[in-house]
């Protein structure tokens, strides 16, 4: 299979899918159809379908126009509120792009119906996950229509019993701002500080794997003890949701303001203070970067497991 990242919006990310043996394509959450339309015409592709990970405008927003200019096409999604699906999505109910195996996992949580959409190409057993605004590099979607309960059920039970080599592709491009939060949180873990080093030159920085997004992604690892130790927190679900509270204030502020009561800091030399300046120290280290493989205009055409982060160097 081949996938197509195109920036649209001011940070989105729609997708085109390539089954590369019988060239059929499938848009994933085409907000700007003539863009995507004219990268299309360009791979000698056939569209026949639309995967919408969820209906909000910046994701959903371009059906309208884009099935006005191709009739018949195949609109996939799990909520009424998409424009134009005419395809509802059962949770694991499989289905085909040509010969890709196409499986929709449904995420309720940044809306009630989230889906993310698993790919798996039988010829090359290479795997990839469109996941929206469930999962970005580093980091999370907010959640509007559900709670930090529901995310943690999707995350630890749905998206991390993928294959560890299955390629990430998010809904924005929202990679160094999650990273310098999440440094915030873990200033000496090593991946994520590897993974900081390498984003700060990059425009688009998908995909990651599920493997990487364990190892530096502070929302995958709540189950740690020192991620609850700085939530102080003792239950996994609470330390997702202190997080998520702290990182909603980060976007805002570009620091950590703790929400929670101060009766454990009588002075402002506490945790967050001190792993912000610790977090500002880091951000001059030197680490070896990411290997990435762009063509001239940045489309995506191959990329390599991050040896630093898994020793298995053969993620195809």
């Amino acid at each position: 299979m081949k996938i197509i990242p195109i920036g649209v919006l001011e940070d989105n990310y729609s997708y085109i899918l390539i089954d590369e043996k019988t060239k059929e394509a499938a848009v994933i959450d085409p907000v700007e159809p003539i863009k995507i339309l004219n990268v299309i015409s360009r791979t000698g592709a056939k569209l026949s379908s639309v995967f919408i990970t969820h209906h909000h405008w910046d994701h959903a927003g371009g059906n309208i126009e884009l099935v006005a200019k191709k009739p018949g096409l195949a609109v996939y999604g799990a909520d009424a509120r998409i424009p134009e699906i005419n395809y509802v999505c059962k949770d694991h109910e499989e289905f085909k792009l040509g010969s890709l195996e196409i499986t929709p996992l449904h995420t309720p949580c940044h809306t009630k119906g989230h889906v993310c959409y698993y790919v798996v190409d039988p010829a090359t057993n290479e795997k990839a996950v469109f996941t929206g605004d469930t999962l970005f590099i580093g980091g999370i979607g907010k959640f509007f229509e559900g709670d930090a309960r529901d995310m943690y059920r999707i995350l630890f039970h749905v998206i991390t019993k993928l294959p560890d080599d299955t390629w990430v592709y998010c809904g924005h491009e929202y990679t160094k701002n999650n990273l310098k939060f999440a440094l915030t949180v873990e200033p000496q873990n090593e991946a994520l500080m590897a993974k900081w080093a390498w984003c700060q030159d990059k425009t688009v920085t998908v995909p990651s794997t599920i493997a990487q997004e364990k190892m530096y992604n502070p929302f995958l690892r709540v189950n740690e003890q020192s991620l609850q130790m700085f939530a102080g927190k003792t239950d996994p679900v609470e330390t997702l949701a202190t997080l998520r509270e702290l990182k909603d204030a980060f976007r805002e502020h570009g620091h950590i303001r703790d929400r929670r009561t101060t009766r454990n800091t009588p002075n402002s030399n506490n945790i967050f203070s001190i792993l912000f300046r610790l977090h500002r120290a880091s951000e001059s280290l030197k680490v070896q970067p990411y290997a990435r493989h762009f063509n001239s205009d940045e489309t995506l055409i191959k990329a390599d497991a991050v040896s630093m982060l898994t020793e298995n160097k053969s993620v195809h």
